[in-house]
């Protein structure tokens, strides 16, 4: 029997996916939700390939599948520590192979002390840097 929690994480994709449609459709978006230990249980994309195969990353730490810097690394776990703290949607800034990034993370509490997160992911071009 699936959790309830992991339902809801579906749900929170797959409804947020028709509002991201609704954008102009030149917007690159990469949308994860990760559990409490970072690994990657579902995924969304628009307009944006995929690096790895889904079989590659789904499962696994997100850090396992994304080889960051370690700045980098710390600033994203930094981020999910802060979105728990002020209950909101936080924006972490980050590079993979020399392309910047911004991955906002929002705390999904499932627990008393456990949480997952759904972040969003969009490529910085020259004029959003």
């Amino acid at each position: 029997m699936i959790k309830i929690n992991t339902l809801l994480a579906i749900l929170l994709v797959v409804v947020t996916s028709p509002l991201m449609a609704m954008e102009k459709s030149n917007k690159e978006r990469l949308n994860f939700i990760t559990n409490n230990d970072m690994c990657i249980t579902s995924y969304s994309k628009q307009n944006m390939d995929l690096w790895v195969k889904p079989c590659d990353f789904l499962g696994k730490p997100i850090f396992d599948v994304f080889q960051l810097s370690n700045k980098d690394r710390n600033a994203i776990i930094v981020g999910c520590c802060t979105a728990i703290e002020k209950k909101a949607t936080v924006k972490v800034p980050y590079e993979l192979d020399e392309m910047n990034f911004i991955a906002k993370i929002t705390a999904l509490k499932i627990e008393h002390t456990k949480y997952n997160y759904f972040v969003k992911i969009k490529q910085l071009d020259d004029e959003n840097k």
